[in-house]
């Protein structure tokens, strides 16, 4: 079978392609703004690269965030286009998965995944692995600003890893100095494709969005 992961986080859009669990390839690309009209057209242009097409992927898996709404919006749009009326299927995997695991988060551990918000806030979410390295979200995640970030991460129950995907963490140092924090490049899109039940065929299931926020841009 021939699963492809798509997924969109910190401004860039990631795709992996995978054969009985083994990666035949892996691409990204920036993908901010406008940039996103250029998605389908830059994910048949990697397919085509590797000698594939939208209708040789047997299961499309969507990042499901947390994100902001337009990045995540439009590729769960896109992975639902290419596959109606098909007989592939699709679904929506929570996103979190891949920046924890390209963390290094091992069984019995849970890390803290950070992601700027804008407006000086940021995102919070927790994933657990459990024993058999299975990935699982611990709890909805959270909108923080520097004063409740600072409350949530002194408790005893905050976790020992967080990761941030690097273009990310100077705005996240901002609001919370006091972690240390792990720098991701590239999500590991293998959690995705590997991920388990509960995750179907619906990917409107969209794990969390960030509503679109509106700044006044700073001098």
């Amino acid at each position: 079978m021939l699963d492809a992961v798509l997924d969109q986080a910190a401004g860039t859009a990631f795709l992996a392609v995978f054969r009985g669990g083994e990666k035949l390839f892996s691409a990204s690309a920036p993908m901010r703004g406008r940039d996103g009209a250029k998605l389908p057209v830059w994910v048949a242009g990697e397919l085509e690269k590797h000698a594939l097409t939208l209708e040789k992927v047997d299961r499309w898996t969507v990042g499901a965030g947390p994100g902001s709404f337009t990045g995540l919006r439009l590729a769960a749009a896109l992975v639902a286009g290419w596959c109606w009326g098909r007989k592939n299927s699709c679904r929506a995997v929570p996103g979190v998965f891949g920046l924890a695991a390209a963390a290094g988060i091992a069984p019995g551990e849970t890390a803290g995944c950070l992601y700027d918000g804008r407006n000086r806030e940021l995102i919070y979410a927790t994933v657990k692995c459990a024993a058999d390295g299975g990935l699982a979200v611990a709890g909805e995640p959270e909108i923080l600003n520097a004063e409740s970030a600072a409350a949530r991460f002194a408790g005893a129950d905050a976790p020992k890893r967080f990761a941030a995907f690097s273009p990310e963490i100077p705005a996240l140092a901002k609001l919370a100095p006091e972690l240390k924090i792990v720098p991701v490049d590239t999500p590991e899109l293998a959690a995705l494709a590997a991920a388990k039940a509960p995750f179907d065929n619906d990917v409107t299931r969209l794990f969390y969005i960030r509503p679109a926020v509106y700044a006044e841009p700073k001098p």
